[in-house]
């Protein structure tokens, strides 16, 4: 859909009021509050919705996402998009409100695990969640929550959650950090591994034409979560250790946007790979936001930005997430 100046204008005007009616279809009251925020030297506008009479915090949407959205897919109304959206924050809220009572017993937390999120994207509902503010990037909580077969919810951990539960962040961190669920969830795949899958998808469609050459001379692998974010599993120390091994030393660690995660060599080319991440994440939009930063893991210093070469000698130290 071509989005035009009129549709900028208006959508910027209404959205409040469009994402509240929509919320209403599916059976949510909801107040809509407005913020402007930065991530990545971009300014986005983040409507979060805080839903219920108990005015609780769920997902909200950016306006960014919706404008490329509706520029990309053609055949769908921006109002539909819009409808999509709440209809996955109602079905949030719907859980929770059915489930309140479980939610906050402690036995729920045997599904915690760890989620990454960007500190200026995601302020608002952070404000709401115990995490830790490490710099560009926060750690945070949610609960993987299985209802049957490979369906579920995601739901974020709450500041009333967690008290309820008689815990602090570290001792529910550490759980979530264990949680063997969820590191099962985050499949590695080399890029050895892609490329012979696309090589068979190539051979069963072109009788084997255009095969692409399998040649694994650099080591680079993806993680991608089958249900859940996967970003986080590099907090986890068993699950770098493996990757650690895989690497033969520490690794380069990219932020793709729409939950995947690339692990490169150290000698990986770093303009080219900063390239890869503004590219995909331009691609992807806010939502699914970490960072265009390049990060590198190590086993004694854990996860932090690299530093930029040209100002390693105006820098002292650097701020890193390190193992538990």
């Amino acid at each position: 859909m071509e989005w035009s100046q009129w549709m900028t204008e208006y959508y910027r005007d209404n959205m409040e009021e469009t994402i509240r009616s929509s919320l209403e279809k599916f059976g949510v009251t909801a107040e809509i509050h407005k913020e402007k925020v930065m991530a990545g030297g971009k300014e986005a506008e983040f409507y979060q919705c805080v839903c219920g009479e108990r005015k609780d915090f769920f997902d909200g949407i950016f306006f960014e996402d919706v404008k490329r959205l509706s520029e990309g897919i053609e055949e769908i109304e921006t109002d539909e998009i819009i409808d999509s959206l709440c209809e996955g924050i109602a079905d949030q809220y719907h859980y929770a409100e059915a489930n309140y009572e479980k939610l906050f017993d402690k036995s729920i937390t045997q599904y915690l695990f760890p989620v990454l999120m960007n500190t200026g994207l995601h302020k608002c509902l952070l404000s709401e969640m115990p995490h830790e503010d490490r710099g560009e990037i926060s750690v945070a909580l949610h609960l993987g929550i299985p209802t049957g077969g490979e369906s579920g919810y995601d739901i974020s951990v709450t500041n009333s959650m967690l008290e309820s539960w008689g815990m602090t962040f570290q001792e529910a961190l550490k759980q979530a950090l264990h949680n063997s669920w969820f590191i099962k969830q985050c499949n590695v795949f080399s890029n050895a591994d892609i490329l012979r899958m696309v090589n068979q998808q190539i051979d069963k469609e072109w009788c084997g034409l255009f095969q692409i050459p399998e040649e694994d001379t650099q080591k680079a692998y993806n993680i991608y979560g089958k249900y859940i974010q996967a970003e986080a599993v590099l907090l986890c120390p068993d699950f770098v250790d493996m990757i650690h091994e895989k690497m033969e030393g520490d690794f380069l660690v990219a932020f793709m946007g729409a939950n995947e995660v690339q692990i490169f060599q150290e000698q990986e080319d770093l303009e080219d790979l900063k390239f890869e991440i503004e590219f995909a994440n331009e691609r992807h939009g806010f939502f699914d936001y970490i960072s265009d930063q390049i990060y590198s893991c190590s086993k004694e210093r854990g996860l932090e930005p690299l530093k930029d070469i040209s100002k390693e000698k105006q820098r002292s130290g650097g701020e890193h997430i390190p193992q538990r």
